[in-house]
């Protein structure tokens, strides 16, 4: 083999290195294209995939939001509603309010005289009861008086009259009674605490009438200008303060006056 030969040889060798190592090169940049390929395509099916994703979810959340929009407009029309009542409410209650302010002004005077009126009938009950209980203890002590002076017989003579003296044979007038002046002993008979007042027996012969006053002197010092309530013959009902002391059977000192 000549040497121009052997050139030939070495240059088609070489050509064919370079050949093969220039396919094997362009082999790989496009392999390694295609997998670049293959995976930017599963990036971007994967983003594919996620945007529909977001979009599902963005599109179920806009529907929520519509529901609840609508709600929220029947929330605030059942609001309006409710203040308009509440405003019409309120403009009645200060209307009835104003008419019982009329209707408290306009019977005023009808209860003011109701009150007092109701008033009057209490201390008018108070005083029947005061008046029955104290004629009642007049009545027992004139019968046991009675009954005393009956089994005394000549002594103490009573007429049969006398022994049926009713309560309306009280006197009850005006009249005075002994002159201004007397100064006269009489006996405690009976006291009544709870309805504050005293029976008390003068001696015979006393012009006793209600409505006599007379200033009261206990043994004990104490004195008080009281009125005569019930006369029953020689037995009469006071009234007596709550601060002075009365003992039953004690005697006090009767002074009446103008």
């Amino acid at each position: 083999m000549t040497k121009r030969e052997k050139v030939l040889v070495v240059v088609v060798f070489l050509l064919f290195l370079a050949s093969t190592g220039a396919s094997v090169y362009f082999v790989v940049q496009f392999l390694n294209e295609r997998v670049a390929k293959s995976e930017l395509e599963q990036k971007v099916q994967t983003l594919k995939n996620s945007l529909e994703l977001w979009k599902v979810k963005v599109e179920d959340k806009e529907k929520r939001l519509s529901e609840m929009k609508g709600r929220l407009e029947e929330y605030k029309a059942k609001i309006e509603k409710l203040l308009d009542e509440i405003k019409d409410l309120k403009e009645e209650k200060n209307e009835l309010i104003q008419d019982l302010e009329d209707l408290k002004s306009e019977f005023a005077d009808v209860d003011s005289a109701l009150n007092e009126k109701s008033m009057q009938i209490a201390r008018l009950k108070k005083e029947l009861m005061r008046t029955r209980y104290r004629l009642f203890s007049v009545e027992q002590y004139m019968r046991q008086y009675l009954k005393t002076a009956k089994s005394k017989g000549p002594s103490g003579p009573v007429s049969a009259k006398e022994e049926t003296v009713s309560l309306g044979k009280i006197v009850v007038g005006k009249e005075p009674a002994s002159p201004t002046g007397d100064n006269l002993l009489a006996r405690v008979l009976r006291v009544n605490k709870q309805y504050g007042f005293a029976v008390l027996s003068f001696p015979r012969g006393v012009s006793l009438s209600a409505g006599a006053r007379a200033k009261i002197t206990t043994e004990e010092g104490q004195s008080f200008v009281t009125v005569f309530d019930t006369v029953r013959r020689n037995m009469v009902t006071m009234d007596v303060p709550e601060e002075v002391n009365l003992g039953i059977g004690e005697q006090v000192r009767v002074v009446f006056m103008e």
